[in-house]
């Protein structure tokens, strides 16, 4: 809880800062909140264009809260999309 108030609070200073929604995507995917993390996952790579290595880990996080919310087409949409910008980032 205090985590996420934390980030909550960083996301009112400065919502441009693509890696403090990633972050509330770790923790919506740990409050099994599997809607949110992907929602907050794309709020993060909308802000992050040029970090092919931030967009990676979003998809990856993204393709766990598909798995969670059993579609399989879009987990592994996701992670093959994870793989690449993975490769890109390289």
């Amino acid at each position: 809880a205090d985590a996420s108030s934390l980030i909550e609070r960083a996301i009112r200073i400065d919502s441009y800062q693509a890696d403090s929604w990633t972050r509330m995507a770790i923790i919506y995917l740990g409050k099994n909140n599997p809607e949110q993390a992907v929602q907050m996952a794309k709020k993060s790579n909308s802000l992050a264009k040029q970090n092919k290595s931030l967009q990676a880990w979003n998809w990856s996080l993204m393709s766990r809260a598909y798995a969670l919310l059993q579609k399989s087409d879009l987990a592994l949409q996701a992670a093959q999309t994870s793989q690449r910008l993975q490769q890109e980032a390289q």
